[in-house]
């Protein structure tokens, strides 16, 4: 009992020699590629898979990732501390008071949808 050829997902053609396989689909090589910018993805280039897609990190982060509301940059999943609030992403050390800068790690109060330490929260108004 022969196996039946294996077909490419990106271009329909026979994959002959070597081939990548992802989830559950075979790739030519040169067929394995980023959807968004076409770098050539797989061993050591790591991939990520999206709506059935396929991403490098670059890309996956810029299109799909969470932005940091104070500085704007991608929130990367590579363990850098960050958290979500007032319906937001935040840098852990984005997350600071409007008023006086510091950290809010022990809390905060919303004030105009802003984050505000304690202190500076009761010199400013809820309107």
């Amino acid at each position: 009992m022969s196996s039946s050829p294996l077909e490419c997902s990106r271009c329909s053609k026979i994959v002959e020699g070597r081939a990548i396989q992802a989830v559950n689909k075979h790739y030519h090589l040169a067929c394995f590629v980023c959807d968004y910018c076409q770098t050539q993805l797989g061993p050591p280039v790591p991939f990520y898979p999206r709506y059935g897609r396929f991403y490098c990190k670059n890309c996956e982060q810029s299109l799909f990732g969470e932005y940091c509301k104070a500085c704007g940059q991608v929130i990367s999943a590579d363990g850098t501390p960050s958290l979500q609030a007032l319906g937001s992403f935040w840098h852990q050390e984005h997350f600071v008071c409007t008023s006086c800068s510091a950290p809010l790690g022990d809390g905060f109060v919303n004030k105009r949808d802003q984050p505000y330490c304690r202190t500076c929260a009761s010199g400013v108004s809820s309107h």
